[in-house]
C-alpha cells in the first residue's frame, strides 16, 4: 500500500514537476501524456488500496482512527459506529480518547464540538451504568444556566438523567425546569 497521500504529496509533487518541465521543452508531449497517465494510474491504484475500508463507518473509520490517532471527527464517528453496532463499551473508550487526548503541543485542531461528544459519552454512560462517570467528567458543565443549556441541550437533558439516576434529584429538576423555560 501506498502511505496516505496527504501525508506523503511527494509522488504526485514529482510527476507533476515532471509534467511541468516536459510540456516546456520541444516534443514533451508524449512524456507528459505518460506521465498524466502514469499520475492517474497512481491515483486508481491508492483508490482502489482503500476501497475495502469503505465496506462501513466501523472499518472506514478504525482504519483511519488506526492511522492518524488525533483524527477527532474520525474517532468520533468511529464512536458512533460502534454504540450503533452494540458495542458500547468500546464506543466509550473512542469517546474517552477524545477528552483524555493529548494537549499543547501535541493537540489536533478539529472541527468537532465537544457538547456531541460529551452528550453520546453520557447516553453511552447511561446504558453501562456508569453515570458516576459523566458527573466526574462534566459535573461543572451541568447545571442549570441559559447558557450552558442552550448550547448542549441534548447533553442537558442526558446529564439531567444522570444526576437523578445517583439521587441528584434536586440538580436533576433544576436542569429540567431550565430546559423547559428556555423553550
Amino acid at each position: 500500500r501506498l502511505p496516505r497521500s496527504d501525508r506523503q504529496p511527494g509522488i504526485r509533487a514529482w510527476v507533476l514537476d515532471g509534467l511541468r518541465s516536459r510540456l516546456g521543452h520541444r516534443g514533451g508531449a508524449p512524456a507528459a501524456t505518460a506521465t498524466a497517465v502514469a499520475l492517474v494510474a497512481c491515483l486508481a491504484w491508492q483508490t482502489h488500496a482503500r476501497i475495502p475500508d469503505w465496506r462501513s463507518d466501523l472499518a472506514l473509520f478504525g482504519a483511519d482512527v488506526a492511522r492518524e490517532p488525533r483524527y477527532r471527527e474520525g474517532r468520533h464517528v468511529l464512536a458512533v459506529a460502534l454504540a450503533a453496532a452494540g458495542r458500547p463499551e468500546e464506543a466509550r473508550e473512542q469517546l474517552l480518547a477524545l477528552f483524555e487526548g493529548p494537549a499543547g503541543d501535541d493537540a489536533y485542531y478539529s472541527f468537532l464540538r465537544p457538547a456531541g461528544s460529551a452528550g453520546l459519552l453520557c447516553e453511552i454512560n447511561l446504558e453501562l451504568g456508569r453515570e458516576e462517570h459523566t458527573l466526574e467528567l462534566f459535573g461543572t458543565t451541568l447545571r442549570a444556566s441559559a447558557e450552558a443549556l442552550a448550547t448542549a441541550p441534548g447533553f442537558a437533558r442526558c446529564g439531567a438523567r444522570s444526576l437523578e439516576r445517583v439521587g441528584r434529584l434536586d440538580e436533576a429538576e433544576a436542569i429540567r425546569r431550565a430546559l423547559e423555560a428556555g423553550r
